[in-house]
């Protein structure tokens, strides 16, 4: 649970059921676990109390404080809320130097194997690609209980 990897990929081509165009994957480095969210816009109220509440989660299961977080800079991860939570909870905030994907490979990793997963079982099970926001979340468990 040292180093948490953030990314927000999107905007999709084909929104959502509930007109979703983003989703966040954060991915703990050591253990590998993840976890996505999916939003309707980039500047969500919702990314960084899901930012919040995963590590508040990982912390109480791993009995393990958060040391770092990973981010691409993006700005919906450049807040006062985000910052002084990392600073009040000794947290490093780490960001990544902008169109340098290489510099938060993890998190780039995870969203493209969330997408073309999710796209493989829309196209394997013959559905409409509004359904993929769905299939992410479920395809991101799949991952975890393979191994």
């Amino acid at each position: 649970m040292e180093r948490i990897h953030v990314d927000l990929c999107g905007p999709m081509e084909t929104p959502g059921l509930d007109n979703e165009r983003y989703f966040m994957a954060i991915t703990d480095e050591a253990s590998g676990f993840s976890h996505s969210y999916v939003y309707k816009t980039k500047h969500s109220n919702f990314i960084v109390s899901d930012i919040k509440a995963y590590i508040k989660l990982m912390e109480k299961q791993s009995g393990q404080k958060a040391k770092e977080l990973v981010c691409d800079g993006g700005t919906e991860f450049i807040n006062k809320e985000l910052i002084t939570f990392m600073e009040t909870n000794g947290i490093m905030y780490n960001q990544s130097n902008p169109d340098t994907p290489q510099q938060n490979g993890i998190a780039e990793r995870k969203n493209a194997t969330l997408v073309e997963a999710a796209r493989s079982c829309c196209s394997l099970l013959c559905w409409s690609l509004p359904i993929y926001q769905r299939t992410t979340g479920r395809k991101l468990y799949s991952q975890l209980r393979l191994f």
